[in-house]
C-alpha cells in the first residue's frame, strides 16, 4: 500500500507549539479507512462513524473524502488529523474537525476539476 502522489500536511501552532496538524492524501490502491487509519500517529482505531466514513479518537481522525469528479482518477482521497499534545483534545472535538475538514476538502480544488 502507498500513496499515488504523497501526502500534503499543514501544522497549526499554538503559543509557538504544534496543536494540530491536518492533512490529505490520496492513495492508488484502494485501501479502506481502518488501513489508512492504522499508519497514522495519534490516531486510535476506538470510533467508527455510522456510515463506515470516518474512525476517530481523542487525538487523531481519517475521513473517506468523496471527489465527484477527481483530479487523480483511479485514486482515493483520505483526510487526516493528528494533535500531538496528550490532554488538549477529546473524541467529540475531533469527531465535528474531521467531519468538516473532509466536507471541505470535497468540495475544494484538491478533490474535483471544475
Amino acid at each position: 500500500m502507498s500513496p499515488a502522489d504523497g501526502i500534503e500536511r499543514c501544522q497549526v501552532l499554538v503559543d509557538g507549539k504544534v496543536a494540530l496538524i491536518a492533512g490529505q492524501e490520496w492513495w492508488n490502491d484502494k485501501p479502506n479507512l481502518k488501513e489508512i487509519a492504522l499508519g497514522q500517529a495519534y490516531v486510535e482505531l476506538d470510533n467508527f462513524s455510522d456510515n463506515g466514513r470516518y474512525i476517530h479518537s481523542e487525538r487523531g481522525a481519517v475521513g473517506k473524502v468523496d471527489c465527484v469528479e477527481p483530479i487523480k482518477p483511479g485514486n482515493e482521497l483520505f483526510s487526516v488529523l493528528q494533535i500531538p499534545e496528550p490532554g488538549k483534545s477529546n473524541a467529540i472535538a475531533v469527531k465535528k474537525i474531521i467531519i468538516a475538514f473532509t466536507k471541505a476538502l470535497a468540495s475544494s480544488d484538491q478533490c474535483t476539476t471544475g
